[in-house]
């Protein structure tokens, strides 16, 4: 079971609410960084970073109506917020809103070409969309752009073998099989560095 660190208002000394939250849901605990990030958002009201990290949050907890009102206005206070795009696509990409997800993603890719996350999960879209070369092509360059993880091979797997490459599908599978960790059903970073430069990323769940 997931250690409580507290509440908001027990921060831990040197720590902000914003910090402690972000403690809270690695260790699985929603409900309290909810209350973390939002003890923070009334210290710093328009804070993108704050918004970005209740919006996870909220997801977290599934109360996507809360998660999608975070991230919208994080992207107002920051419309260039590589993060805030992809986390909104992925919502979107839940709700079944394919299109407009992939919209978010593309934006996050164009404020930041180095997000081989969102450029994953803009394979996935295309996959769901049936347009296999566009999603091998975007799976070639997220793989030139990050070290190796589940969710990436199997989104070149399936986009390899929607595409007829069989072979290229066996091989990402192979490399899949090679990896010591299970499947990630979502790759977040929730450290205050990965916020600020827009690197917080969910993938998807296949």
């Amino acid at each position: 079971m997931p250690v409580s660190l507290g509440t908001a208002g027990q921060e831990a000394a040197g720590q902000s609410p914003l910090q402690q939250g972000l403690e809270l849901l690695a260790r699985g605990d929603c409900p309290g960084a909810v209350a973390s990030f939002t003890r923070a958002k009334q210290l710093e009201p328009g804070n993108p970073q704050i918004h970005l990290a209740l919006g996870l949050a909220s997801t977290c907890l599934r109360d996507l109506g809360a998660a999608k009102a975070e991230y919208l206005a994080a992207l107002e206070a920051r419309p260039d917020y590589a993060s805030a795009h992809n986390a909104m696509g992925l919502l979107l990409l839940k709700a079944g809103d394919i299109e407009q997800a992939s919209t978010h993603f593309q934006n996050a890719v164009r404020f930041d070409a180095t997000y081989a996350e969102a450029r994953t999960n803009i394979a996935y879209a295309l996959c769901a969309q049936g347009i296999a070369g566009g999603a091998v092509k975007e799976c070639q360059t997220a793989l030139a752009q990050t070290s190796d993880y589940p969710f990436l091979r199997e989104v070149a797997a399936t986009a390899s073998i929607l595409s007829g490459d069989l072979v290229g599908g066996s091989e990402h599978l192979r490399q899949l099989q090679r990896q010591s960790v299970a499947t990630a059903t979502a790759l977040v970073d929730l450290t205050p560095g990965s916020l600020a430069a827009g690197k917080a990323t969910a993938a998807p769940p296949v």
